[in-house]
């Protein structure tokens, strides 16, 4: 096995130094010699030298000039052979830290291999300082990258920590509005069952038969109001807990809008109210049916409710290029105002309002509406003025 001696670089510019010194020492150490700092710096760059040992006294350049002119990275002990005179420069480059040590001329063999020994020692105490530096600066930036990764993970879990509190904070303002519903829009009609009700059961038989006859259509009324009611808060309810399922098919929206006015036509008369439409021939949409059904049962029966007697309902169907179908359900009844318009799909903000003929409702139908078209991919839009009746725009996929 062969042994890796330490390479040594010697430069002296007498040859009879080189020649000694490199057969006094070739035994130990793989020794290179040279006669010039040119020379020197040569070896350097192509070999993997651990001591440098240099003459002061060389012509053209001294010593401490060669050692100056080493690479700043250079690892390599360098050391100055001197006499006597030079010693307070050579003191002063030692103090800079450029040089290890110096070593005076004539120079005792077994005390200059010492003093090789020692540097070597020093060199291999310098490279693991070395590589304790890198390895400190490996782990610290370790160190940075985790903290980066931790503050990033801590900053994701404090974005989801907001958006969990918000989505509590509206579960709260929903929670709040689905008990003010229950506690206001549901008492009048409630009411009014009991009330016709108990008349009916205390009096029905003193009262004439045209009595019997308005109150029984009372809470009739009545009863229907409270379905109504409570179809649209248990659809809402489920909507709000993502317990809404929505099953998208091919759905024929001219079909779903003549049923829904047909359905509707006796509520519409009984106000003298025009049901028209204006659809377009074979036009489908990609939607949940159930959900469009609601939507448009929503819109119509509102269009109705809010229309003077006397006044007209259209609604109108037509493709907007080949991906696009449009739905638009237009009345000419009171319209309303923009401070009603900028609130109408906030569950906070949105009142129940009473219809031209006094109909009542939660609230909730235009909200529904705009949730479900947006469960479809759709959008749905709203243009009215006050005293000028209101246009609602629903846009779905063609299949």
């Amino acid at each position: 096995m062969v042994e890796n001696k330490p390479k040594i670089l010697y430069v002296d510019d007498e040859e009879n130094n080189l020649i000694v010194f490199k057969s006094s020492f070739r035994r130990f150490y793989e020794i290179y010699t040279a006669s010039s700092a040119a020379d020197g710096l040569k070896i350097i760059q192509e070999n993997d030298i651990s001591v440098i040992i240099t003459d002061q006294r060389m012509p053209g350049m001294t010593g401490i000039e060669f050692l100056k002119q080493l690479p700043e990275d250079l690892l390599a002990i360098r050391m100055i052979l001197t006499g006597f005179s030079d010693v307070s420069a050579i003191i002063e480059a030692i103090n800079s830290g450029k040089v290890y040590r110096y070593i005076t001329k004539p120079w005792d063999k077994d005390e200059l291999k010492m003093t090789i020994d020692n540097a070597l020692e020093a060199l291999t105490l310098r490279k693991n300082n070395q590589a304790l530096v890198q390895e400190l600066k490996d782990i610290n930036e370790q160190l940075e990258q985790k903290v980066v990764e931790r503050t990033a993970e801590l900053e994701q879990a404090l974005e989801e920590i907001n958006v969990q509190n918000n989505e509590l904070e509206e579960l709260n303002a929903t929670k709040d509005k689905f008990f003010s519903i229950v506690a206001h829009d549901l008492r009048s009609p409630i009411s009014a069952l009991a009330g016709f009700s108990e008349i009916l059961a205390g009096n029905g038989k003193q009262l004439p038969p045209e009595k019997v006859a308005e109150y029984s259509k009372e809470l009739n009324k009545s009863v229907k109001n409270v379905l109504s009611l409570i179809e649209n808060l248990l659809t809402w309810a489920y909507s709000q807990m993502n317990k809404a399922n929505l099953n998208p098919t091919e759905v024929d929206v001219n079909a779903v809008i003549e049923k829904i006015l047909t359905q509707l036509a006796a509520v519409a008369g009984n106000k003298n109210i025009n049901l028209e439409m204006d659809l377009a021939d074979g036009l489908k949409v990609y939607a949940d049916e159930d959900h469009l059904k609601l939507v448009l049962r929503n819109l119509i029966s509102n269009a109705i409710k809010f229309t003077e007697p006397g006044g007209k309902v259209s609604v109108t169907t037509k493709a907007i290029d080949k991906s696009k179908a449009e739905i638009v359900v237009a009345d000419t009844g009171v319209g309303m105002s923009i401070e009603k318009l900028t609130t109408l799909f906030n569950i906070g903000d949105n009142q129940s309002t009473k219809g031209t003929a006094g109909e009542k409702g939660t609230g909730l139908g235009l909200i529904l509406c705009k949730e479900f078209v947006e469960k479809n991919s759709g959008s749905i839009e709203v243009a009215s003025l006050k005293g000028m009746g209101t246009t609602f725009t629903v846009t779905l996929n063609q299949p």
